[in-house]
């Protein structure tokens, strides 16, 4: 049988994550409308979410606005508003990250009115791998604060 195996170690989710539900806040109707945001471009279905600047693009299997949103603008990570999955550009893979817990559990109940199933509480060690993530993300854009 084949299986997707995620990647653990992605970089770019710490670089340009958006984990701040309340963002989602404004973009709630655009989100639902489940639109992509291309000029001329109205496909519904298997739309990703960049997860830098939250807007809606269609995948490579349409007309791969997501994909040319990632070359002009450098956005790594998205995540498909379909099955909720996860997704770096740059790593060419999926990929599951403690920080991802907050914005997929916000997403899932807009989507479906209901938490995760699968949704858990934050491990010490998850938050010292958010942390480790987060400070590594600030040196590469040599910032210190938050």
């Amino acid at each position: 049988m084949f299986a997707v195996e995620p990647r653990r170690d992605c970089a770019h989710i710490a670089e340009a994550f958006c984990n701040d539900p309340l963002k989602f806040v404004g973009e709630r109707t655009a989100i639902e409308a489940n639109k992509c945001s291309a000029d001329g471009c109205d496909h519904g279905v298997e739309n990703w979410l960049c997860l830098t600047c939250l807007r809606l693009h269609c995948g490579r299997f349409a007309n791969k606005h997501a994909v040319a949103h990632r070359d002009a603008t450098g956005h790594a990570v998205a995540v498909g508003l379909a099955d909720l999955s996860v997704h770096c550009y740059a790593c060419d893979a999926y990929v599951q990250s403690p920080m991802l817990h907050t914005l997929l559990n916000a997403l899932h109940e807009m989507k479906f009115g209901t938490t995760r199933p699968d949704a858990i509480t934050r491990t010490a060690d998850e938050l010292a791998e958010m942390d480790r993530l987060e400070a590594a993300a600030r040196g590469r854009r040599g910032g210190g604060g938050g």
